[in-house]
């Protein structure tokens, strides 16, 4: 699957508080890939909520999220925020109970909002999965500005 053109979050750099170090860092790629190197996981420390954060290096207007998680991945419930620093100001936009045992891809939608940083907050996971239940996973994320939300 090739890059959708408006992704304001392709090729931008993220930061997770729980890091993997066996090379699942495709957050922002644009490949939509199922595997490492192109599919994002977690590390498997066994605290939860773990975050990622998306920089997306300036201000922009913001209304959408699309993301999706693997089939047996023991991704649950992602809360998705917005802020102005990396710091802590951010706003919850939307929240998402994710279906175990099934590939599904979500739209976050919400009212337009300026912001830097898109976090992604697991907020807890599911029991069991195909690999270990600590990791969480997550295909690709993109980020569309209002325009691109109301052409969906």
């Amino acid at each position: 699957v090739l890059p959708r053109a408006g992704n304001l979050a392709l090729n931008k750099p993220f930061v997770g508080s729980d890091p993997n170090l066996s090379g699942w860092n495709g957050l922002t790629d644009g490949l939509w890939d199922p595997a490492a190197p192109g599919c994002f996981a977690s590390g498997k420390e066994d605290k939860f909520p773990k975050t990622v954060t998306i920089d997306l290096q300036q201000a922009v207007s913001i209304a959408s999220l699309v993301t999706a998680t693997l089939p047996n991945s023991s991704t649950r419930n992602v809360e998705l925020s917005v802020g102005q620093t990396a710091d802590g100001d951010f706003k919850t936009v939307d929240t998402h109970e994710f279906i175990q045992g099934k590939e599904e891809k979500f739209t976050y939608s919400f009212p337009a909002v300026t912001a830097r940083f898109v976090r992604l907050t697991f907020k807890d996971h599911y029991p069991n999965g195909q690999y270990s239940p600590l990791h969480v996973f997550l295909t690709e994320v993109e980020v569309f500005g209002p325009d691109a939300a109301a052409q969906k």
